[in-house]
């Protein structure tokens, strides 16, 4: 006897995470990338294409826990490869937050996902620079431990902005070093 068991398409998509927290400088150019947001499926075949597509960008002004309403035409826009870019420039919306809707879907059935992205454009001098003393595939796969440790800390929500090669005046480039660049919001207040 033999006994063929088929999958069937029973999951739901998932993003990686529910809640996202990003950051752009206010001066960042059109097509930058601000996150890749790749929903995935449990199922073992391919039930159906994915789409992606960004549903809200709620705009709040500097200081305000309140939405200022949502910007149409959003100024960004999400690839059907589930990356979220830069679609127009966003210096006139310099230390403000925008709270992007995105939604992941199947086309041959009514399973989706949701999460929301918090994005602050900051001015790149306001971002923090942490040297640290490993290579940055390590600090990649330690960032979460690393942000939970900081957030610990401060008590307020730290957001990765960058991960790069240490560069140093003294001995150049260091492969082996680190520099990661950070901000920090206060969670009341948003700033």
């Amino acid at each position: 006897i033999q006994i063929d068991i088929q999958d069937i398409n029973d999951n739901d998509l998932q993003f990686e995470s529910e809640e996202f927290f990003v950051g752009i400088p206010f001066d960042a150019s059109v097509g930058d990338l601000i996150l890749d947001a790749t929903a995935l499926d449990k199922d073992l075949d391919a039930n159906g294409k994915v789409t992606y597509s960004i549903k809200s960008s709620n705009l709040f002004k500097q200081g305000q826990t309140q939405s200022a309403g949502s910007l149409v035409p959003s100024p960004f826009s999400m690839t059907q490869t589930g990356r979220i870019v830069l679609e127009y420039p966003v210096a006139e919306f310099n230390q403000q937050r925008f709270e992007i809707g995105i939604e992941a879907k199947e086309s041959r059935s009514t399973h989706r996902a949701k999460a929301r992205v918090n994005l602050w454009v900051f001015e790149p001098a306001q971002q923090i620079k942490m040297i640290i003393n490993k290579d940055p595939m390590m600090v990649n796969m330690e960032k979460e431990a690393i942000i939970a440790e900081l957030k610990n800390v401060t008590q307020k929500i730290v957001v990765i902005d960058d991960i790069r090669y240490h560069v140093s005046a003294v001995s150049g480039l260091r492969r082996d070093m680190t520099d990661m660049y950070i901000h920090v919001v206060d969670k009341e207040t948003n700033e």
